[in-house]
């Protein structure tokens, strides 16, 4: 069986409803972090707020202004800070 890391459906720019999902690791108003099988997936933006969560099913909803979404790969080189340094541009 293929390893699959979810689905993600983000509408207008202002909702994202996501499948496969293992953990919520952390979230705010601009970032939320998860865990899927192949890695993290982060969703940014502003005013991000989850409005939904089963984890026992692996789905999770946010609503807000959503400006990405992107996986990191686990086995991946990890970056220098967080995304408080990302922001900051430090």
């Amino acid at each position: 069986m293929e390893n699959q890391c979810g689905i993600v459906t983000v509408t207008d720019r202002k909702t994202v409803d996501l499948t496969g999902i293992i953990s919520v690791d952390s979230f705010d108003e601009y970032a939320i972090n998860l865990t899927v099988s192949c890695g993290t997936l982060t969703i940014e933006g502003e005013n991000l707020g989850i409005t939904a969560l089963d984890l026992d099913k692996g789905r999770v909803s946010a609503a807000g202004t959503i400006s990405a979404v992107y996986y990191t790969d686990d086995d991946a080189p990890s970056k220098k800070g967080g995304i408080m340094s990302r922001i900051l541009g430090k």
